[in-house]
């Protein structure tokens, strides 16, 4: 296992003043305690994925209608570089993204889950409370001379 996501993820403990426990190439971090988020080294140790598993969906028109939003906000680019999926196992919407091991030191990392874990929470309160996505996201579509 790659030394450099170790030493990543040690340092991410230190700055969030807790042990980060490795399972395997694996480790969990709950923020706030309502954000789960996996850390997993990929195959080639080149990469590490980062997913945080939001809200159960089950059957029926809502999920359909939460999935659908969850496509559009995909096709909008913002800097977390994540995308939305569904764990079809579990039937929850997840939060993912792969970044590249040698670019994010702790300091880096610690940046960039302060975003991504602030964009899982604010799709996982709004389909906490009901709505398909986020007010913030308007997929109103727009007309051509617009």
């Amino acid at each position: 296992m790659s030394n450099l996501f170790n030493e990543t993820l040690y340092d991410l403990g230190e700055k969030f003043d807790e042990e980060i426990a490795l399972e395997g190439n694996s480790c969990r971090i709950i923020f706030d305690g309502d954000i789960d988020v996996q850390f997993e080294l990929d195959s080639t140790e080149d990469y590490f994925y980062v997913c945080a598993f939001l809200n159960t969906l089950p059957p029926g028109p809502f999920r359909k209608e939460v999935l659908k939003s969850a496509l559009m906000a995909n096709a909008a680019a913002d800097e977390t570089a994540s995308h939305f999926c569904y764990i079809n196992d579990v039937n929850k919407l997840g939060l993912q993204a792969k970044l590249p091991v040698s670019s994010y030191d702790a300091e880096k990392l610690y940046s960039y889950l302060e975003v991504f874990v602030e964009k899982a929470r604010e799709w996982q309160n709004a389909i906490t409370n009901g709505q398909t996505h986020p007010a913030s996201y308007d997929f109103t579509p727009k007309k051509a001379n617009e």
